[in-house]
């Protein structure tokens, strides 16, 4: 079993039909259809059915895909752990840890409110995951948080009160001289590309599909600070996988880099919601929900760039 016949079955799993998945892919169908005997004739099952509605997994297929999904990730870890090894050989390799938070809106509306109310309330701030986020707004050692919630997350947020302010997906953000301004997006040209990463999950995620599609892509740089991740793609003419609006929250001189934005939706299924969690068993006075919405409309105003 090869990390590229893996590949294949997932990107026929995403699109349903041969002939879709093969042109995403670039490769001929019948060599498509070749791979995914030989790795059914491998694994022992059948892994693809074609109906009316187009080739679709079956039963056993279902249950296989995450795993193999699961195995093209370790893959590439594999694969990326072995460069950052080779690379700490050469000493092209240094490490730092440091904690990093999207405050911009919420402080400066925090900064507004405090400004006209002297007595409004005190604010503690503070960063986790989405998921951390979620956990404590459940446990009530939260009163609300800012999250991105995916349709899966979405569903599995019905107990709490999820407020939507944008729904979009991520996009690949490039200096105006990179390579890929005005062209459009090939596996080709994704591939000769080198990437920053942001440290979040529905980045990572997004970016593990793009690899599902091109292959092990060459990260330069991981970091959680938008400002940093904007430089560097300047400096290093490199790609950064990101949601635009927390790039106009996150980065006080955002357009100052002159940011080119190219959509993956055409090759990424890739739709979020940003939006802010709250827990109905622990209701929010009036003048903090009155401080949520403010803070919600300095964000849409930054990603409109008023």
């Amino acid at each position: 079993m090869t990390s590229e016949q893996l590949r294949y079955a997932i990107e026929l799993a995403n699109y349903h039909t041969m002939q879709r998945a093969a042109d995403v892919l670039h490769i001929t169908k019948s060599g498509l259809s070749r791979a995914i005997q030989q790795l059914e004739e491998e694994l022992g099952v059948q892994l693809f059915s074609r109906t009316s509605a187009g080739t679709q997994l079956t039963e056993q297929g279902k249950q296989l895909l995450p795993l193999m999904q699961q195995e093209l990730r370790v893959n590439f870890r594999l694969h990326q752990s072995a460069t950052n090894l080779r690379q700490s050989a050469t000493g092209r390799i240094v490490r730092f840890g440091y904690a990093n938070t999207l405050l911009r809106p919420l402080v400066r509306e925090y900064l507004a409110t405090r400004k006209r109310d002297p007595h409004f309330s005190y604010l503690d701030l503070s960063q986790h995951p989405t998921a951390e986020i979620v956990r404590q707004v459940e446990s009530g050692e939260l009163d609300a948080g800012f999250i991105d919630a995916d349709r899966e997350l979405q569903q599995r947020l019905s107990h709490l009160d999820f407020h939507p302010i944008h729904t979009g997906g991520l996009s690949l953000f490039t200096g105006a001289q990179n390579a890929l301004v005005g062209q459009s997006l090939t596996i080709e040209k994704l591939r000769a590309q080198q990437y920053v990463m942001l440290k979040d999950p529905i980045n990572q995620t997004v970016f593990d599909h793009l690899q599902s599609l091109c292959g092990p892509l060459e990260v330069v740089l991981q970091t959680q600070d938008y400002a940093i991740a904007c430089e560097a793609i300047c400096q290093l003419d490199a790609v950064l996988p990101a949601c635009g609006l927390l790039l106009y929250g996150a980065v006080e001189n955002y357009r100052d880099y002159q940011l080119v934005e190219h959509p993956l939706t055409s090759l990424v299924d890739d739709r979020f919601t940003y939006g802010w969690i709250s827990n109905p068993q622990h209701p929010l006075d009036k003048p903090t929900a009155d401080f949520i919405d403010r803070v919600c409309r300095r964000i849409e105003d930054g990603a409109r760039g008023n």
